[in-house]
């Protein structure tokens, strides 16, 4: 719902247009809400002053806790391997595989 002129879109495209056409702003986008108490928990994150230190850490100290984008890019490269046989994504910790490298993110 725009909070100018109260008029209601079903699709974030439609207000991000009409806030720029009708009353010259930009729209700030949609809250997320995160159930998840561990979202914010700093106690889950893994910090570290450079992304490649993730490599020094064991991977037994990561299980449970978030990682950056940049350190699960490093992560995804040590331990996730495309078979060319079966054109799948293997992971090499769980032997867990799938057929798109994002879903053996996780």
């Amino acid at each position: 719902q725009c909070q100018e002129c109260l008029v209601e879109f079903k699709l974030e495209s439609e207000i991000r247009k009409h806030l720029k056409s009708e009353h010259n702003q930009s729209f700030p986008g949609l809250e997320k809400v995160v159930e998840d108490p561990e979202y914010e928990s700093k106690e889950t994150e893994i910090p570290t002053d450079n992304p490649e230190d993730i490599r020094k850490i064991d991977i037994a100290e990561l299980r449970g806790k978030k990682v950056s984008s940049a350190q699960g890019r490093i992560l995804r490269k040590m331990f996730i391997a495309k078979n060319e046989l079966e054109g799948r994504f293997e992971c090499q910790l769980c032997s867990e595989s799938k057929d798109n490298l994002t879903h053996c993110s996780e």
